[in-house]
């Protein structure tokens, strides 16, 4: 597969070095602010760069006739917006995290959410950490995991965001962000009841784990046209390898 980066920050050299080793061909960079180039000679585009950008990413490839695997975060998605950019013209894979540990929490978490949805007596809340350096706050994988308790648990409705003011409401999800040392990630699903507690945490090692995501979805994503969310065919792309679903 012939990939182009966009973005060789941290987690772009991280793909890029990834993307080497498994045999790869990396024919094309972009690092910010540098011009675009001829893209015919890429299959996909992988982007890890800043959120702030995305749109004109988008519109680019869109442009230049190339798929696209967006992995920027910090950034206002709206799919229904990306779809009539992107029509069938070329395909689209985002998300906030393509790490696969963190999809596979996903899956659990919506799982967990569904089954404690006709059950009273429980709380839940949403804790995020990451290094010093992280930008945006709460992390899109925190209001990646915020979305599923609003969908799949009926007891909250909303998003408390008034912290150090006053106290929640019970229907307000609380999400809590630190930033702090060299910290690559950790995201926490808190349940709490009055006679049990919960808690579902995914802990990412290194950058290498993003960069396997990414590159897993780059590979399932040639031939496919429109917009795809990483966790919603996350059992596709799985199967796809011969993996779980």
């Amino acid at each position: 597969m012939r990939l182009g980066l966009i973005g060789l920050g941290r987690m772009g050299r991280a793909v890029e070095e990834l993307a080497r080793f498994q045999g790869q061909e990396v024919v094309w960079t972009r690092e910010l602010g540098t011009e675009w180039g001829e893209l015919s000679s890429c299959e996909v585009l992988i982007d890890f760069s800043v959120g702030s950008m995305a749109w004109q990413h988008l519109e680019l490839a869109v442009h230049h006739g190339v798929d696209l695997v967006l992995g920027t975060t910090g950034w206002a998605v709206d799919r229904a917006r990306i779809e009539s950019l992107v029509g069938n013209r070329i395909g689209v894979l985002y998300s906030s995290n393509f790490s696969i540990g963190m999809n596979l929490l996903f899956e659990v978490a919506r799982e967990t959410l569904q089954r404690l949805a006709g059950l009273s007596g429980f709380d839940v809340a949403i804790f995020e950490q990451h290094h010093r350096g992280k930008q945006d706050a709460p992390s899109g994988t925190a209001k990646t995991l915020a979305g599923l308790v609003l969908q799949h648990y009926p007891q909250k409705t909303k998003i408390f965001s008034a912290l150090g003011e006053r106290a929640p409401a019970p229907d307000e999800l609380v999400i809590s962000a630190l930033r702090v040392g060299a910290t690559f990630g950790q995201h926490v699903v808190a349940i709490d009841g009055e006679s049990d507690s919960l808690t579902l945490t995914h802990t990412a090692k290194s950058r290498i784990g993003f960069a396997q995501g990414a590159l897993l979805g780059a590979s399932w994503l040639p031939g496919r046209k429109g917009v795809f969310h990483f966790p919603e065919v996350f059992g596709d792309i799985c199967r796809s390898q011969g993996g779980p679903s």
